[in-house]
């Protein structure tokens, strides 16, 4: 079957679309993912799935075990100095103890993530939700 040609001339123009038509269409999306404005379940759904993919790209073995901490942005610093991999959030201070509590109670359905110590050390002005494995130093 062969397609008629047909000259330039005799197609259609389009018309501009108005823009504020666009913008009910394709709403702005933020630049980032804010992790302040959702709710507290999915922020710990978020930063489980971020674990487990962590767990999964380095090859933990089941003897191998994740440890929480809630700590300021210097401990944060000083345990991504000092272990390797890590998983960490910036929480709400209001919010991070419901955080914490969420994340240890939808641990339960990662059966691949090994954490045999479901305490929390808490650091006194923590901002941060951190995830590491204490077998795992950097050397």
């Amino acid at each position: 079957m062969r397609f008629k040609k047909v000259p330039l001339s005799s197609r259609k123009k389009h018309t501009p679309v108005n823009s504020s038509y666009l913008a009910k269409l394709w709403p702005k999306k933020p630049k980032f993912y804010n992790m302040q404005n959702e709710s507290i379940a999915l922020q710990a759904k978020v930063f489980l799935y971020h674990l487990n993919n962590a767990n999964n790209e380095n090859g933990f073995r089941a003897k191998e075990s994740w440890k929480f901490s809630q700590v300021s942005e210097q401990g944060k610093a000083d345990i991504e100095h000092d272990f390797f991999p890590t998983v960490s959030v910036q929480v709400d201070p209001k919010k991070i103890h419901d955080f914490a509590a969420s994340v240890l109670l939808q641990l339960k359905e990662q059966p691949k993530i090994n954490v045999p110590d479901l305490n929390v050390s808490i650091q006194t002005g923590s901002e941060y939700f951190i995830a590491f494995s204490p077998d795992r130093m950097i050397r």
